[in-house]
């Protein structure tokens, strides 16, 4: 049978091999304590992600959004569509300088016959003012060749009157 040294060499053997297999169920035991406290955040967090989820989802209704984009978009095609039938996209820089040269040409044409017009007008106020001092010139000296006419008459007048009555002129 078995004596007593081998017993104990079991008894040792048995107790590191009991000792290590405490050890290892000690770790076997934390490790699984660990691995149950990360499932749990792990379970926590896809939690929070499946409700933030379902919040999210519930809020993406884009339909009425869809509509008004929809909307939009036909509005920009026509005016799109507008904007290149516009005689402003026809025409380049060139064309515009030439518009722009020929407008200028015509104002400044009518402004050229408006001044001469003007002046023209002015030129006919001022004959016609110039005339009128001639005239009245005229009739100064038509009016002094009166005066004159009537004092030389007035004058003779009065010498065939003295003439004429003599009393009537002594008495006086």
């Amino acid at each position: 049978m078995m004596d007593r040294g081998e017993t104990r060499e079991q008894e040792l053997t048995a107790d590191d091999a009991t000792l290590a297999f405490n050890a290892l169920r000690q770790t076997v035991e934390k490790l699984a304590g660990d691995l149950n406290a990360e499932i749990t955040i792990i379970r926590k967090g896809m939690e929070a992600a499946f409700d933030r989820f379902d919040e999210i989802s519930r809020q993406a209704d884009f339909r009425g959004q869809h509509d008004q984009l929809s909307e939009d978009i036909v509005l920009i095609a026509e005016h799109l569509k507008t904007l290149k039938a516009s005689t402003a996209l026809r025409f380049g820089p060139e064309d515009y300088g030439r518009m722009f040269e020929l407008i200028a040409n015509r104002v400044i044409v009518n402004l050229s016959r408006s001044s001469s017009n003007q002046v023209n007008a002015v030129t006919s106020q001022l004959t016609e003012l110039v005339q009128a001092a001639r005239d009245r010139d005229q009739q100064d000296r038509w009016l002094f060749m009166a005066v004159l006419l009537g004092l030389m008459f007035g004058g003779l007048l009065m010498l065939a009157m003295v003439r004429a009555f003599p009393r009537v002129f002594l008495n006086w």
